[in-house]
């Protein structure tokens, strides 16, 4: 393994994240866009019942997946590398017939045991209404991220661009629109909802044939012509599953408590502003679509070293392009929550501050999680998933109770950054390789201290001014981002931004 040989892994991992990344721009607006119609045009109560709703849909779809989008992530690299053909198209075969099975299981469980959620687990029974109508969403998100694990697997990250940025975004922003225009309720926003989601899908649909068509797959569909490893998919996906469900659990019984304690109000505050806290995990979601992949193949050629390499020079990538958001989100976290949401959420906006220290901490440190999952540590995994889900568990008992949706984004943040810690521990554990070498480590001291700094601006000050929070954000940014720009190596990745700059000065 040569320096130049990680460079070059390297540089193409980014310039593909960067195609999707510059994509997630666009998204990022469609989406805060359709968000801010959402929370603008319900009630408070209204709104908590649909974020109360997609939060159960979401745990669904977790259940739909069955671990099968990123089985596929992972294995179609290497059955690719192993030059497993029939194998490639058997899994893609048990990851259909698996989803499309678990989907129209939950739907109907859904609708035919409404009566009996309303009597046991959900004590509104306009929730389970709600519930009904977004349960479609469950299996047609399942498909989704399935074909948008397929799609990276065999490196499509333009089709992945199109539908996950551009025309899904869209849909949703149409769905909201037309809402609003014909003056309708929250169930007229269910059923457009789902209709968006159905039609979104279908882009995949139509694009899967050719891609199967460019690798040579298309023949190996037939009868007896694919092999389906059965064991090997499945010692992996097992694990993967309850682990994913793990985490959807912390989310779902974040709101069961919130609204068992208090009212579907607090569960409003809390899920308003929660979209705009993951913003800091934007770059990291964005980056490790098709790092899984790459490691991957890496951990079938047996080079964890090179994986290693590469790992932590994404994560740098990952850092510096996150802290301007985490920046915004501390310095500027109530003129945002006010300016984006209305003034009936201004109390929302600590919650929203809490919240992006630990979705930050996840980004700087997320990418270790997705290289045990390419070593194919699944079972370490889900144990520190599991514990995560009892550190979950345990804070939000204590917290929300006395404090409410302040006491729910402590607990979430806490949870998280345990989270993040135990999977750099684990990863150091297996590899021996330092999750955090000092050339990179003191860049995250800077950012750590920068973001401490604008935080204590106003209580050591007193200047309570949104120009001078703007301004502070653009320069600890910047000195973010120059503090180590050769270490990013932004001219060898992006030669064409260099020379396009260079043009334009003469």
């Amino acid at each position: 393994m040569t320096e130049d040989t990680v460079h070059k892994q390297t540089n193409k991992h980014i310039r593909g994240s960067g195609l999707l990344l510059s994509g997630r721009f666009l998204s990022i607006a469609l989406n805060l866009l359709t968000q801010v119609l959402i929370v603008r045009y319900l009630s408070k109560a209204d709104y908590g019942m649909w974020a109360y709703a997609l939060a159960l849909v979401s745990t669904a779809t977790t259940l739909g997946c069955f671990g099968m989008e990123r089985t596929v992530g992972r294995f179609i690299p290497i059955y690719e590398e192993e030059g497993k053909r029939a194998a490639v198209a058997g899994t893609l075969v048990l990851a259909f017939a698996t989803i499309a099975a678990l989907g129209f299981a939950t739907v109907a469980l859904v609708i035919g045991f409404r009566s009996l959620l309303t009597d046991t687990v959900i004590e509104n029974p306009a929730v389970v209404s709600i519930l009904v109508v977004l349960i479609a969403l469950a299996p047609v998100n399942a498909f989704s991220d399935l074909l948008e694990g397929v799609f990276s697997a065999f490196g499509e990250p333009k089709i992945i661009f199109l539908r996950k940025h551009v025309i899904g975004p869209s849909l949703k922003l149409a769905a909201i629109i037309l809402t609003i225009a014909t003056s309708s309720n929250l169930h007229t926003l269910a059923i457009a909802t789902v209709f968006a989601g159905v039609l979104g899908i279908l882009l995949y649909g139509v694009l899967l044939p050719k891609v199967l068509r460019e690798h040579n797959l298309t023949q190996y569909f037939r009868p007896g012509m694919f092999s389906i490893e059965y064991r090997r998919l499945f010692r992996f996906c097992m694990p993967v599953f309850a682990a994913d469900m793990a985490i959807a659990l912390r989310v779902v019984l974040v709101i069961f408590a919130l609204e068992h304690f208090h009212n579907l109000t607090n569960v409003a505050e809390y899920r308003a502003v929660m979209p705009i806290a993951r913003l800091n995990n934007v770059v990291l979601v964005n980056f490790s679509l098709l790092f899984l992949p790459l490691a991957s193949k890496l951990f079938a050629q047996k080079n964890t070293a090179l994986l290693g390499e590469i790992q932590s020079h994404v994560t740098l990538w990952v850092t510096v392009l996150s802290y301007p958001v985490f920046a915004a989100c501390i310095s500027l976290s109530e003129p945002l929550t006010v300016l984006l949401l209305g003034e009936r959420y201004a109390s929302a906006a600590p919650i929203l501050a809490i919240l992006a220290v630990g979705y930050f901490f996840q980004a700087a440190l997320g990418l270790n999680r997705q290289s045990l999952r390419a070593l194919g540590k699944v079972r370490v995994l889900l144990y520190i998933e599991i514990v995560a889900t009892i550190i979950a568990v345990i804070t939000a008992l204590m917290l929300v109770p006395k404090f409410g949706a302040i006491g729910a984004a402590i607990a979430t943040t806490a949870t998280v950054i345990l989270y993040s810690i135990m999977n750099t521990i684990a990863w150091w554990r297996f590899t021996g390789d330092n999750p955090l070498p000092w050339l990179y480590a003191r860049v995250y001291l800077l950012a750590a201290a920068c973001a401490l700094g604008l935080w204590l601006v106003k209580p050591l000050t007193g200047i309570d001014s949104i120009l001078l929070s703007f301004l502070l954000v653009g320069i600890t940014s910047l000195i973010v981002i120059l503090s180590c720009w050769k270490l990013l190596r932004f001219s060898e990745i992006f030669p064409e931004a260099i020379r396009l700059f260079k043009s334009m000065k003469r």
